[in-house]
């Protein structure tokens, strides 16, 4: 098991954090560690762009660490775009898809 690697990038509208885990497994704790080191680098004022194969409870770890960022959505292949799960503004509702970048 290794511990999870979160790429943080930016574009002009949004945060984009690619998640990679070396080997496919990793323990909450190993995913926990990843969230606290990059934490002060979610929040502000763009929406955050979730993106890479992750277990769900690392999504909910990134999805709270970015609580102060206007929205938080999740890649979803199937609907060509981030899914709006978290928000904190009129521009971006629940379910709402975002069209975005796939990578930074």
């Amino acid at each position: 098991m290794a511990k999870p690697v979160l790429r943080i990038s930016e574009t002009e509208s949004f945060r984009l954090v690619e998640v990679e885990i070396p080997g496919g497994v990793c323990t909450p704790a190993e995913a926990a560690e990843a969230v606290e080191e990059t934490a002060n680098k979610l929040p502000g004022q763009k929406a955050i762009l979730l993106n890479g194969r992750m277990p769900i409870w690392l999504a909910g770890m990134l999805v709270h660490a970015s609580h102060a960022a206007p929205a938080v959505a999740t890649f979803d292949p199937r609907m060509e775009g981030y899914v709006v799960v978290a928000s904190h503004t009129n521009k971006y509702g629940l379910g709402d898809v975002i069209a975005g970048p796939t990578e930074g």
